[in-house]
Formats: C-alpha cells, structure tokens, sequence
C-alpha cells in the first residue's frame, strides 16, 4: 500500500506540472513531450504496482496492459502533434488510431470482467450513434468547429468513446459488488468527459487554454482510477 501511495503521489505531481505546461503561453516545445509522457508512464507503472499488491490483480493488469500502453502512445503522438506546425497531420491521426484501439481494447475487457453470458443489449448503441452524429452534424452545419479531413476519424473516434462508456456502465451494472467495475466505470465516464472537452479543445475555432487543464485533469484521473483496479 505505501508504494500506490507513493506512485499516486508522483503520478499527481506531473500531472500538475502538465497542466502547469498545458497554461502556459506560447508554442509547446520538448519539455511539454516529456511531461506528458511521464505523466502516461505513470498510470502504467501504478497499474503494475497495485496489481502486484492486489496480488490476485495481475491478471487484470496484463488484460488492461495493451490498452493502457495505446493510450500512452496516443499521449505521445498528440504531445508530437502539438509541437509541430502542422497539427492536424500524421501524429494527430496516429494518435487518434491509437486511442481508438485502445477503446476497443477496453471494451473487450469490461466484457470478460462482467462475466455476464448476455452483456450486449441494443440500447447501448443509442450512446455511440449519438456521437457520431453529433461530430458529423456539428462538423458539417456549425462553422465554428473545424473538423477538416478528421471529420471522418472524428465520426468513428466518437463512435469508440461512446461505446468504451456505455460498456463500462454495463459492466458495472453486472458486478456490482466488484470494486473494480466500479473504478473502471468512473474512469471511463471521466475519459469520455476529456474527449468531450478535446473536441472543443482541438476543434473549435477559438478554444480556450484554460480546456486543457479540465482535459487533462478529467482523462489523467480517469486513467488513474482504471490503473487502480488492477
């Protein structure tokens, strides 16, 4: 236990660095990279560590690990892309690609956590769809979001958050005298939180810096809490 203290204590100290460096103005250079990618290692190392203290979690931990490595590398391509001129270009994409696996991924472990021989219901695709159409109707009648040539990625991207969610309620709907599916849960509300916030964030015409600081406090505490079911 004292080390997850420990971890946590570390994790929430570069996150606050982070946003420190998401606030400040000007361009984001290479200290802005390394941050974000330590604050990413971070939610993977407590992770490891409370699955080890867990002692019966490092099954969990190793079926969350692909998706909790996609998301770091996500973190890192959009930290490139936020660094280059050209921001909407090849580490954008490669960043939302990574996210999107790793919302598949999640999905498939919420799945094999519940234990539930029917865990799909029609229902849970009204979230998703809703999405979608939200991205592509805002992004073709409302002028002042910018979607560009990620209006397509976009409209699939929502799709996977939206569903990332709706399965991490199921889940906890199924078990839910299972502590883990409870934090799982939360942290998928808050992940679907951040990208909400990025969409404003990354698309809208004239965002805000201040979003940055709800973003990353949202997705990085969201991160947190899944590590923490490990």
């Amino acid at each position: 236990m004292p080390l997850i203290i420990i971890v946590s204590i570390c994790y929430l100290f570069v996150l606050s660095a982070l946003i420190r460096a998401g606030l400040s103005k000007g361009r984001y250079g290479n200290k802005y990279i390394i941050l974000k990618g330590s604050t990413s290692v971070c939610f993977v190392l407590l992770a490891l560590v409370t699955a080890i203290w867990r002692g019966n979690g490092l099954l969990t931990f190793f079926m969350l690990l692909p998706s909790l490595l996609l998301c770091l590398s996500g973190d890192v391509l959009l930290a490139f892309a936020n660094v280059r001129k050209k921001f909407f270009g090849k580490y954008f994409l490669a960043g939302a690609i990574s996210f999107a696996i790793g919302h598949a991924l999640f999905i498939v472990v919420f799945r094999a956590i519940s234990a539930a021989q029917s865990f799909w219901t029609w229902p849970m695709l009204i979230l998703p769809i809703i999405m979608s159409a939200f991205v592509f109707v805002v992004g073709k009648r409302n002028k002042r979001f910018r979607f560009g040539k990620m209006m397509l990625p976009g409209t699939v991207y929502a799709f996977f958050v939206g569903l990332m969610t709706v399965a991490a309620v199921r889940m906890c709907s199924l078990a839910v005298y299972d502590i883990r599916a409870w934090l799982m849960a939360a942290g998928a509300v808050l992940f679907f939180v951040s990208d909400v916030i990025l969409m404003f964030m990354y698309f809208y015409y004239k965002p805000r810096r201040v979003l940055r600081a709800f973003n990353f406090g949202t997705y990085y505490i969201g991160m947190m809490l899944i590590a923490l079911a490990c």
